[in-house]
């Protein structure tokens, strides 16, 4: 498993990394807002390759903060893009599609009664976006998603108590390079 969450995100370093024009760069900052996690905040990168003139395949990490969550959680996922648009002279809006895991463990003292281990799991996004293009390869961009986030509750034992999945939305504000 670490061998193919390696591969995912290396392989668009390495694309990025040959200065080929096809390679992008993305830094964002993250709102998310989830009713029984709370409001949560954070940050992300991303690193992919064009695919033609319309796709991206590309790889990143995000950490996030909720607020009834005591530890951050953070999470690596692929990202797959189609655009609308290829001039880079005016905005391109975009879908994406974003398969990944969180890492997340966390004690939860259960009012007293018992205590268990809250871990994470596979995750799944969509949303879309649009990059603000002015003439220039280094843009603003803006997205709005749908995440689900997984959290399974073990007891102390290691047995599988339930397993909550929770819809997140989010908002990504940041930069493309």
């Amino acid at each position: 498993m670490k061998k193919i969450f390696t591969l995912i995100i290396c392989l668009p370093i390495f694309c990025y990394a040959q200065k080929k024009t096809g390679g992008y760069a993305q830094l964002g900052g993250n709102l998310e807002v989830n009713k029984p996690l709370g409001s949560g905040g954070g940050g992300s990168f991303m690193v992919g390759h064009f695919v033609g003139n319309s796709m991206s395949i590309g790889a990143g990490f995000n950490i996030i903060k909720f607020k009834n969550l005591d530890k951050a959680t953070p999470s690596i996922f692929a990202d797959f893009r189609a655009y609308f648009g290829k001039d880079y002279k005016k905005p391109i809006p975009y879908l994406t599609l974003t398969p990944g895991y969180t890492f997340f463990n966390e004690n939860i003292d259960d009012r007293g009664l018992s205590r268990t281990i809250a871990k994470g799991g596979f995750l799944f996004g969509a949303g879309v976006g649009c990059i603000f293009y002015s003439g220039h390869r280094i843009a603003p961009f803006f997205g709005i998603s749908y995440n689900n986030f997984p959290i399974v509750n073990l007891d102390k034992d290691g047995n599988e108590i339930a397993k909550n999945n929770y819809n997140i939305s989010n908002i990504i504000l940041g930069v493309k390079f």
